[in-house]
Parts: C-alpha cells; structure tokens; sequence
C-alpha cells in the first residue's frame, strides 16, 4: 500500500494531518505534500506505516472478480470487504 493511500486511511479513521505528523514526528505541510504524492524519507514512510499498522488502517484485503467462464477475463471489479 502506498503512503498516500497509507494517509488517506488513517485519515478516514479519525486522525487530521496534524496529528499524523505529530505522531510520525514531522510538520503538517510534509503530511500535505505527501497526500499531494510527494516524496516522504523513508524513515517517514516507515513512521507512516508504524502508525497505520498500530491503528488498523490499510488492512483491507480486496477480492477480484473474474468471470468463471473465461479465465482470460479481465478484472471487472474490485470490492472492499
């Protein structure tokens, strides 16, 4: 999972962007420009997933539909369970 999407899910789960960056240890503005898809230093990203992982976030697992009779199918969606 991306750190973007890292972001948006703990986002989703109640957190703002400044509290995310006083957890992972960096400024708001980085926490913006990195949803924005800027680069983070690792030992951000790696901060980012620690918080997500502690929190529950990013956990989804997602299941691809295909149609059973034509193992060439192309994926027709993806659902969130």
């Amino acid at each position: 999972m991306t750190i973007r999407r890292l972001l948006l899910a703990l986002i989703e789960d109640g957190l703002r962007q400044h509290e995310i960056a006083e957890h992972v240890g960096v400024s708001q503005p980085t926490i913006h420009r990195a949803l924005k898809g800027a680069s983070v230093l690792y030992e951000t990203g790696k901060a980012i997933e620690q918080l997500a992982a502690a929190r529950g976030c990013g956990q989804e697992s997602f299941l691809v539909e295909v149609d059973a009779n034509d193992i060439d199918a192309p994926r027709s969606e993806v659902v969130r369970q």
